[in-house]
């Protein structure tokens, strides 16, 4: 609560208010404020929460995401499943769907 406020609430605002009834104003207007700062904390410490949730949930996706693009690549045995052949490369001969396999010096393998 600003100065102004309570220099408002402490001055009388007719003839027939006397000191003690400005100081009551002055209290209830200091706990409605109080109540309104706590309303507004809490408000802020719910909204910063959520958006720290929102953020761990995205991040656990992201991550989750990345996982099984390399999940995708790797077969269960650990080896990759991508350009290779046992112990060799896999060439795509021609465009009819056939492959040649070389070994890992270049040569045709089986």
């Amino acid at each position: 609560m600003a100065s102004a406020d309570v220099a408002e609430n402490l001055m009388p605002k007719s003839d027939e208010e006397d000191a003690d009834s400005c100081l009551k104003n002055l209290i209830e207007a200091l706990k409605v404020a109080k109540e309104e700062a706590r309303k507004n904390a809490e408000e802020e410490a719910l909204l910063k929460a959520e958006e720290a949730k929102k953020k761990a949930k995205e991040e656990a996706k992201a991550e989750k995401e990345e996982d099984k693009d390399v999940k995708q690549n790797v077969k269960d045995d650990g080896t990759s499943d991508i350009g290779v052949k046992q112990n060799g490369f896999i060439n795509k001969a021609g465009g009819g769907g056939e492959y040649l396999i070389l070994n890992a010096n270049g040569e045709m393998g089986n």
